[in-house]
């Protein structure tokens, strides 16, 4: 009995085996439950990547002058490509990072002007900003908010409670780091609290679940040849410009300034347009998006928009002064119901003054309305480009930006970004659908695409030289010292079309002869389609239902126009 009772009092002890179970047991309880009574709360905030009220979120306190917290931030993007959701609070650590209170603020002002994810991404792949602390400045140079507006907004009080707020968060959560970790199961400290907090939550239900997708390869069901058509001006392109699927079975193939509205069962043809300036003739046609009743075109010389109907009636026409923007050549990329349009705005492109060294263009969405006054709609971090003058290259498996209309919406997306967000036509956020993984990239795919970079600089040196003083042939350094991405961006085109998807496709690295595609409903952020195009089917333009259309280029290099019916075949 008396060695039992000893025993007991060994195991049951405080510092005994059972009893510090019981003591951790008890323990893990009473944070479950701390975490539970303010989760609500921890868990809602603008300031995450990933949708919003799903049930697989981390909340993760970060530094961004912590070490630990930028070599987790990959880990952290490529969760959120499969589908979790990351809140970040804030929890600078002064005492030892001097620049990491203002970087707080400045992502959480970020945040309040709708632009958390790219200010977040900024400042964990770049380290400028801890040295110069110049926000209003770096903030411009990004492309994000006017300066004056982002600096008088670091120290607004509604800022500044904030990250009081976050720091009374992680404080009563018993955090004394970072980065930490929350999920409703328990907080997980450090770097390899990442993983712990990962494993706790449920399983992605589309993992879980037997999932039907359609996937469509091309038939040899040619439904329509642009080079078969008993119209001349069908089969003779000049200069394919442009070609989409219109409602009611018909196209549009745009051939320089000659808009083609064909009809596919009928093969009438009307055609509109022509050389000059007169209300339905063209100078410089840049481009041609969908309108709620047709097509417009932007004539980027004449400064005019152009409304077409679906059968190729002339509507109406007007000017468009785009003297706010940096960019002369700025495209359009949207036009609204409202009949407010878009154009995307590439300062440093137009004004061609870019930086020595490693730079990313800043893009801006700028929204004219009717009476042509202009509001920011969306900023961006465009291309990834190194410049050492007088030449600029971009970097091999550059990260950009890509945009296409949705009806009355603009969807973006920056590819170094773990989600492809929609926003309204005053710039509200009304889904997001998750990027797609990045491309692993072999040693041998980065020196066939730095020998395919030198092969187009010297045939732009042959074409330029003499104008920049060099002789045709010479070599310039970019060709041997140009950077690279590894992994590669996910995506490299995308298109949306009449049945409200979203068409990504994967990068296409150096060599590949196949072409992935994948559809996206945007109502409800889910795959709908996949479709691989072979090398020498052709260009995807466009889909309709179970038809693509396709730039294709015969035997002597002539634009055909090639609609194919896509054969189905469940996979899992």
């Amino acid at each position: 009995m008396a060695i039992l009772v000893t025993l007991a009092a060994l195991l049951f002890h405080p510092e005994g085996i059972v009893g510090r179970w019981v003591a951790d047991a008890y323990g893990e309880r009473q944070e479950r439950r701390k975490i539970a009574e303010i989760w609500g709360e921890l868990s809602v905030a603008n300031s995450r990547l990933g949708s919003v009220g799903n049930n697989r979120t981390i909340v993760e306190f970060i530094d961004y002058e912590c070490p630990s917290c930028r070599s987790t931030a990959p880990a952290v993007s490529n969760a959120v490509r499969q589908g979790v959701t990351v809140v970040f609070r804030h929890f600078p650590l002064t005492q030892i990072h001097p620049a990491a209170r203002d970087a707080a603020l400045a992502a959480i002002c970020a945040e309040r002007y709708g632009v958390f994810a790219e200010v977040h991404e900024a400042m964990l792949t770049d380290d400028t900003w801890m040295a110069e602390q110049h926000w209003g400045e770096w903030s411009t140079q990004i492309g994000m908010i006017e300066e004056g507006a982002f600096e008088a907004c670091m120290v607004d009080e509604e800022t500044l409670h904030r990250l009081r707020k976050d720091r009374e968060l992680a404080e009563l959560l018993g955090i004394r780091g970072t980065p930490s970790f929350v999920t409703p199961e328990g907080v997980f400290l450090g770097a390899d609290g990442w993983t712990q907090a990962l494993a706790t939550l449920p399983p992605n239900i589309q993992d879980s679940v037997t999932v039907s997708t359609s996937t469509f390869e091309l038939s040899t069901d040619t439904i329509f040849d642009s080079a078969a058509h008993p119209n001349t001006a069908i089969a003779t392109l000049a200069k394919l410009s442009k070609a989409m699927f219109l409602r009611n079975d018909r196209l549009l193939i745009q051939d320089g300034v000659f808009f083609h509205f064909v009809d596919i069962q009928t093969e009438e043809v009307v055609t509109a347009g022509g050389n000059g300036r007169g209300p339905d003739e063209f100078e410089t046609p840049f481009q041609t998006i969908r309108s709620p009743n047709g097509v417009v075109v932007w004539d980027v010389v004449l400064g005019r928009l152009t409304l077409l109907s679906e059968t190729g009636e002339y509507i109406d026409s007007r000017r468009f002064d785009i003297g706010p923007l940096q960019s002369p050549m700025a495209p359009l990329v949207a036009y609204f119901q409202d009949e407010s349009v878009v154009f995307r705005d590439d300062s440093t492109a137009a004004t061609g003054s870019w930086p020595r060294g490693l730079h990313r263009e800043p893009v801006r969405y700028v929204k004219f309305s009717q009476d042509g006054r202009s509001t920011l709609l969306h900023s961006a971090r465009g291309s990834e480009v190194v410049y050492q003058e007088p030449m600029s290259a971009q970097i091999l498996f550059a990260h950009r930006v890509l945009e296409s209309s949705l009806g009355d919406a603009l969807v973006v997306a920056q590819t170094d970004l773990s989600t492809i967000r929609v926003y309204d036509s005053i710039g509200n956020v009304t889904s997001e659908l998750p990027m797609p993984a990045m491309v692993e990239v072999s040693r041998r795919q980065i020196e066939d695409a730095r020998e395919a970079a030198t092969e187009e600089e010297q045939a732009r040196y042959s074409r330029l030289g003499r104008r920049l003083g060099f002789a045709p042939g010479s070599r310039n350094w970019l060709s041997d010292e140009l950077p690279a991405n590894d992994p590669a961006p996910p995506i490299d085109e995308m298109f949306t079309d009449l049945d409200n998807r979203l068409w990504l496709r994967q990068y296409r690295m150096p060599g590949r002869t196949v072409a992935l595609w994948e559809a996206w409903r945007v109502d409800d952020a889910k795959i709908d389609a996949r479709i691989s195009i072979r090398q020498g089917e052709g260009v995807l333009l466009d889909v309709q239902g179970d038809k693509a259309l396709l730039h294709v280029k015969d035997a002597f290099d002539v634009d055909r126009v090639v609609v194919r019916r896509m054969v189905t075949r469940p996979t899992i």
